[in-house]
């Protein structure tokens, strides 16, 4: 596995992160901490992780570390999806020891996974917590496995002070039931506009890669609110227009609390 750190003052420099070695760190101890990583079969050149790296560095004058773990993403899923959990108690000990080394508050820290990435976080989330360390906030979902608590635990919403989960393709690779403290539906977690080319194709899953391509576009500004509701029929027929409403993705507030429903209207240029 490598971190690396990427800056927005040069994006095309980076800088390998080892928790033994903070010579020479461009590490902006007073600046938030964002690290993002992918899912099975990619890895930290992914579109998933650059896309959502670049939309923060274009944006916000943040600290974004990009979480590679290609070795173990690349082999087969279930073995993969096992060892999520050793993923993510090395990413812990990289923010311990950043906490230690900059006296760095962990609730400025941001965890953004898709897919099986997102259970990396989650269980980076649960390590660090083991070890009195809380993070601010955790992103996002995937299902295969991650449904059955007995065989694999997942994230959940307490591997975060707050935890948002955008649900789309859901009955086949995302998660279906809510998993964070705010959890959203796009068109209901199903049929996802412009992504839907393909609703059964596990190579490229379109559907299943909107959940990043939402997120990437609310860091760079384009709003997505949701109303609060019990399920998206409810939504559809004007049942819950007094209910109170939310923003999906990067402008979400820690004060949302629930499940949250919402149509994508004009296509938005995701591709």
């Amino acid at each position: 596995m490598t971190m690396v750190m990427n800056f927005r003052k040069n994006p095309k420099v980076y800088q390998l992160l080892s928790p033994n070695n903070f010579t020479n760190s461009y590490f902006m101890a007073n600046k938030p901490l964002i690290l993002v990583t992918h899912g099975w079969m990619v890895d930290g050149t992914s579109t998933s992780t650059q896309l959502i790296k670049d939309a923060y560095l274009d944006t916000y004058d943040v600290n974004v570390i990009v979480v590679d773990w290609r070795y173990v993403s690349q082999i087969n899923y279930p073995s993969a999806a096992t060892k999520t959990e050793d993923i993510g108690h090395k990413i812990s000990d990289m923010l311990i020891a950043i906490a230690k080394h900059y006296a760095f508050d962990m609730s400025r820290v941001h965890l953004i996974g898709h897919s099986l990435g997102a259970h990396v976080m989650g269980s980076a989330g649960s390590e660090l917590k083991n070890n009195g360390f809380t993070v601010g906030r955790l992103t996002d979902a995937a299902r295969p496995f991650f449904e059955v608590p007995r065989l694999l635990k997942g994230f959940s919403a307490n591997d975060a002070a707050f935890v948002d989960v955008i649900h789309t393709n859901i009955d086949f690779l995302g998660i279906t039931n809510p998993r964070g403290h705010a959890d959203f539906y796009p068109n209901g977690g199903y049929m996802q506009e412009p992504c839907c080319h393909s609703a059964r194709d596990v190579r490229n899953n379109y559907q299943h890669t909107c959940a990043y391509y939402y997120f990437k576009e609310s860091i760079r500004g384009n709003i997505f609110k949701a109303q609060k509701c019990s399920d998206f029929e409810s939504f559809l027929s004007g049942k819950c227009v007094t209910n109170e409403t939310s923003y999906m993705g990067e402008m979400c507030t820690p004060e949302s609390h629930g499940k949250f429903y919402l149509v994508t209207k004009d296509p938005i240029s995701f591709f």
